[in-house]
């Protein structure tokens, strides 16, 4: 991804990938673009979520910040609060 303008109010964000049109909620997460403050709770979370489920055998489990990683983090967090 190229940004063309610098987005400076952008922060602590992740891309969605999929979106219920009538919800507006997301269904998957894409980690193509995130961002978060030095420190983020989140940060530590997905790094949380990486180590306890990593297996090397199985594609998409090798990325810390992979799509599966963080859509797992954010629905545990979701089901939570």
């Amino acid at each position: 991804m190229i940004f063309v303008k610098i987005y400076s109010k952008l922060k602590n964000f992740i891309r969605a990938q999929t979106n219920d049109l009538e919800t507006g909620k997301y269904s998957r997460l894409n980690n193509v673009v995130l961002g978060f403050d030095k420190g983020h709770r989140l940060v530590f979370e997905f790094i949380k979520e990486f180590a306890s489920t990593f297996d090397g055998r199985k594609w998409g489990h090798k990325v810390l910040f992979g799509f599966r990683v963080v859509s797992r983090t954010l629905n545990s967090i979701r089901r939570t609060t």
